[in-house]
């Protein structure tokens, strides 16, 4: 019969780690570590570069705010806009934490450096080893170490940077950086910026640099925004012998700085994948996860935040949810051959929608049925129909609207779920 848990860690304070601390702690012993002095991960602002933040200055949500907040936690930070500015969303996770209770559980400064599991301490009838925790309080520099019955890591997947081979960028004598040290466009005035990449990112640092930089440039393979002054062109694939970036249709671009706005690896410096049976499929696919969260080889270690392209703090929930359930009922863990099995069949289910083995962990409009899935299993409450509609309704207006979509109001009256929306019409 397998070992009951107990002592749970979980490794950050982001959105997920707030929430894997909010649901885990009524039946676990919870202690949380941020490297941070604050909750927040990756909604923490801050002009410094080269850090665990990839925030920068004047970032707006892409969602409206009322489907962003936690399922039993409404929007409470005032705002005249749906599309809320980055610290008002800081804001909200310090109100939530605060609310829920959790700040007694975290431990802040503290940046955990090693995550072993312990040696036999799991068998056939007791799936759930014991981990061992390393951390490094840096205000104090005092190392401590403690043993753990299961862990969560929620560090997020916003710290290192992914920068794809471009042929002969030794090349380009202009500046290089990536969207992570990005922070706001006045450093570019009166140069020629070229962007590479089309996702989220990449389009709003673009719209932003329009308005200092003598020329921007967005070399990306998506939907073309059609917004002038910003010009598009195909992705960089090499640089020739003159310094000039080369498009994959043979375009010369001149540039001062080439920015790039190409994602993220996923990063865990504290954590041998190896012995949880992971391994990652560069830039974005962590293989060996049950329902993208749960380590088939040792099911005492959990992800939450894995998934992209998601309406993120109501997902961590619900996978929180999911956990814990999971953990408090250890009779219903699947076998490793069937866990195996269904990410198996997860796998074969969005390639043959379309969707690259190395970005199987985007969701996008599969997300609604994961969370199905997981209340479904987990025996709890789904998330209310009206942050899907809300959701697909803000997504159609962005081809049309690109730069200004943002500008859209949504109310929801919380207790009938009716919701309307004022178009930005300028």
């Amino acid at each position: 019969m397998a070992q009951r848990i107990q002592r749970v860690a979980i490794i950050g304070s982001g959105a997920a780690g707030l929430a894997a601390a909010h649901r885990l702690q009524p039946s676990f012993t919870v202690d949380v570590f941020e490297a941070a002095s604050v909750v927040g991960g990756t909604w923490h602002y801050t002009e410094e570069c080269d850090i665990h933040g990839s925030m920068y200055r004047d970032l707006h949500t892409n969602l409206p705010k009322d489907i962003m907040a936690f399922p039993d936690f409404p929007w409470c930070i005032p705002s005249d806009r749906s599309f809320v500015h980055h610290t008002n969303v800081q804001a909200y996770l310090i109100a939530y934490s605060k609310h829920m209770q959790l700040d007694p559980l975290i431990r802040f400064n503290h940046r955990v450096t090693l995550l072993e599991k312990v040696a036999d301490s799991s068998n056939e009838s007791n799936p759930f080893s014991q981990w061992q925790l390393t951390a490094l309080n840096t205000s104090t520099s005092v190392e401590m170490t403690q043993t753990y019955d299961a862990v969560v890591v929620c560090n997020g997947h916003y710290a290192k940077p992914y920068v794809p081979s471009i042929d002969n960028i030794g090349r380009f004598t202009g500046q290089t950086m990536h969207s992570h040290n990005y922070r706001m466009p006045e450093p570019f005035a009166d140069k020629t910026v070229v962007i590479l990449g089309g996702g989220q990112s990449g389009r709003d640092i673009a719209q932003e640099v329009c308005a200092t930089a003598r020329k921007v440039v967005l070399a990306h393979r998506a939907q073309a925004i059609g917004m002038p002054p910003l010009e598009e062109t195909s992705s960089i694939v090499d640089v020739n012998d003159n310094g000039h970036l080369v498009t994959s249709d043979g375009q010369l671009l001149e540039a001062d700085v080439l920015i790039y706005a190409t994602g993220y690896h996923f990063d865990f410096p504290f954590l041998k994948l190896e012995q949880a049976g992971l391994s990652i499929l560069p830039p974005k696919r962590i293989q060996g996860l049950y329902r993208h969260l749960l380590s088939i080889k040792e099911p005492s270690l959990a992800f939450i935040g894995i998934p992209i392209k998601i309406v993120p703090f109501p997902m961590f929930d619900l996978q929180a949810r999911w956990l814990h359930h999971l953990w408090t009922h250890p009779e219903t863990v699947p076998s490793p051959a069937a866990m195996i099995a269904d990410e198996k069949a997860d796998v074969d289910h969005r390639t043959q929608l379309g969707q690259r083995e190395q970005q199987l962990h985007v969701m996008s409009t599969l997300q609604w049925e994961y969370n199905q899935q997981l209340a479904a299993e987990a025996n709890t409450a789904p998330l209310a129909d009206w942050r899907q509609a809300i959701y697909n309704d803000s997504n159609a207006n962005k081809p049309g609207m690109p730069w200004t979509y943002k500008l859209n109001e949504y109310t929801l009256d919380q207790e009938t779920g009716e919701w309307s929306k004022t178009p930005y019409l300028g």
